[in-house]
C-alpha cells in the first residue's frame, strides 16, 4: 500500500529550517507522542530534547532539521523534517534506543543503535518519494563475537556479510555544505573520534 505524502505542520511557514526553534517544529508536530509531550512541557525530569542539525538528504541543496526526543519510558525517538516551499513537512519518525548514535554517509541516513551486550544494528534510511525509507538493516558483532553479522534488507530477507563489509559500508564521506556543521554525524557520539560540536536550536 502506498503511504499518503507528508502532511505540513500547522502554524509554521518560514523560508529555512535553520530559522526555526526545534521545540517549535516538535511542538506543532501533531503526530508527538504523550511521552514527547512530556519532554517538550517540562514534565519530565529525566527528558531530554536533542539541538537540531541539519544535513541535505534529499539532495537539493537546502538542509533538512534532525532531532530527537528522549522520553522517560527508555526509548527515543529520532524525527527529521524538510522544506517544501514554505511549508516544514515530517519525513520521519524513528523509535531507537535512547544510546543510539546516527550519521550521514553521502545523503543517507544510518542510525546505530546498541541491540545486545556485543551486537550493534545500524539501519539506513534514504529519500524516497517525499521522506525518508528504509533501506537495509545490518547486525555487527562487537565484542567477543565479532562474526555475528547479517543485514536485513527493505524487504524483510536476511543476507550475511562478512564483518569487514559491514563496517566498511558506513565509512561516512565529505559532507555537503550545510550550516554550522562539523562533520558527519548528527548527534553527538560517544565513539572515539567522532564526537560533534552540536548545532545549537534557535530561541
Amino acid at each position: 500500500m502506498d503511504q499518503q505524502a507528508p502532511v505540513p505542520l500547522p502554524g509554521l511557514s518560514v523560508g529555512s529550517l535553520t530559522e526555526l526553534d526545534t521545540r517549535a517544529v516538535l511542538t506543532a508536530d501533531p503526530d508527538l507522542s504523550p511521552g514527547e509531550r512530556s519532554a517538550l512541557n517540562g514534565r519530565c525530569t529525566a527528558c531530554e530534547i536533542r539541538p537540531a542539525q541539519y544535513r541535505d538528504l534529499d539532495g537539493d541543496g537546502r538542509p533538512e532539521m534532525l532531532t530527537a526526543v528522549v522520553t522517560d519510558a527508555g526509548r527515543a525517538v529520532l524525527r527529521v523534517y524538510a522544506l517544501r516551499g514554505h511549508d516544514v513537512l515530517p519525513a520521519l519518525a524513528l523509535t531507537v534506543l535512547p544510546g543510539f548514535t546516527a550519521e550521514t554517509v553521502g545523503e543517507d541516513l544510518v542510525v546505530h543503535e546498541p541491540t545486545g551486550p556485543s551486537a550493534e544494528t545500524s539501519s539506513t534510511y534514504r529519500w524516497n518519494a517525499g521522506r525518508m525509507a528504509f533501506v537495509d538493516r545490518r547486525i555487527k558483532g562487537t565484542g567477543s563475537n565479532p562474526d555475528a553479522a547479517g543485514c536485513l534488507t527493505g524487504d524483510g530477507s536476511a543476507v550475511p556479510t562478512a564483518p569487514s563489509a559491514a563496517a566498511s559500508t558506513y565509512r561516512p564521506a565529505t559532507p555537503g555544505p550545510a550550516p554550522g556543521l562539523r562533520d558527519t554525524s548528527p548527534f553527538a557520539s560517544t565513539r572515539p573520534g567522532t564526537a560533534v560540536q552540536p548545532v545549537p536550536s534557535r530561541n
